[in-house]
């Protein structure tokens, strides 16, 4: 395993600590490979996103049909 050195300002450094402590990670380090492990997560799951938009062809719905079709989804799914 390589090891890094990152420089941090003072409010970034004040911030890790904290979310270290609070959250329970053992070390900086294990906080920064978390978020590292999220933003890897995040992007494939956009990747996935935008291959399943180009799989799914052209939509015969306007832009905004489909951002209607969108808001109503999104409302529907935080009121579960």
């Amino acid at each position: 395993m390589e090891h890094v050195a990152i420089p941090l300002t003072d409010t970034l450094l004040d911030h890790m600590r904290a979310r270290v402590a609070r959250d329970g990670f053992r070390d900086a380090g294990e906080y920064l490979r978390s978020l590292v492990s999220l933003d890897l997560d995040r992007a494939e799951r956009l990747r996935t996103a935008i291959q399943e938009g180009l799989d799914s062809g052209i939509s015969k719905r306007s832009v905004d049909e489909i951002f209607e079709d969108a808001m109503r989804r999104h409302l529907e799914a935080g009121s579960q």
